[in-house]
């Protein structure tokens, strides 16, 4: 059996539409304990930036023995469109932006895995440059219109911010075909919340063994 959940009303009828099990809410609501085997999430949780309180929900939701296996944006995502979009922001007078993602470190992810009680935590930043078919400013429309709708800006200036901010990024992500590319840069994370140990084998005195490899590939971006 498998179980969705998604913040969108919209997208969950339409899921619910295809006869599917999806919850309307968002992973620090949710209200499940011990109830799954496994979670699966991707592109999600860079959305989220209570990254602590998104780890002690998802190990809360699962069965002892149960894995999470997550892939979202790490740190160095997009950084070259969110400078060049602050600039073009800045220019247009706008010089104070909410935070509105969480892009962690392999390192610093880990540690918050480790303090929701996880084990076996295997975190990697992986960079993928990917291309965007419908070019970039579609892509910002697409993914940066909640900010300017935050910010209270209109159409004709959004349009301007977005122009501006593709001008600027043309040297680095506009190859010489024409096609825009976006420079992501994904953090993979996997872990496993601890078995119940039997009776004999309780030991109060003795930590459970914990094991953390955390591959930060942005260290020697040549070698990949």
């Amino acid at each position: 059996q498998v179980v969705g959940l998604d913040a969108s009303e919209a997208l969950v009828a339409h899921a619910r539409s295809r006869n599917l099990e999806v919850w309307h809410g968002d992973v620090l609501s949710m209200q499940f304990a011990d109830e799954f085997d496994a979670i699966f999430s991707n592109a999600v949780l860079h959305w989220v930036l209570d990254g602590q309180g998104a780890a002690r929900a998802m190990f809360r939701a699962l069965r002892p023995g149960g894995r999470i296996a997550l892939e979202f944006g790490g740190f160095g995502n997009i950084a070259a469109i969110r400078v060049a979009l602050r600039v073009a922001l800045g220019e247009a007078g706008y010089t104070t932006l909410p935070q509105d993602q969480f892009y962690p470190t392999a390192r610093q992810y880990s540690a918050i895995l480790l303090a929701a009680g996880f084990q076996n935590v295997t975190c990697e930043i992986v960079p993928r440059p990917t291309p965007l078919l419908a070019g970039l400013e579609s892509w910002l429309r697409t993914f940066r219109g909640g900010l300017m709708n935050v910010l209270g800006i209109g159409v004709e200036t959004r349009d301007r911010v977005f122009a501006r901010t593709a001008e600027l990024l043309a040297p680095s992500l506009l190859d010489p075909e024409g096609q825009w590319w976006a420079d992501y840069v994904r953090i993979r994370a996997w872990a496993v919340k601890p078995e119940l140990p039997s009776a004999d084998e309780a030991d109060p005195q003795s930590p459970p063994a914990t094991q953390v490899v955390d591959r930060q590939f942005l260290q020697d971006p040549a070698a990949h």
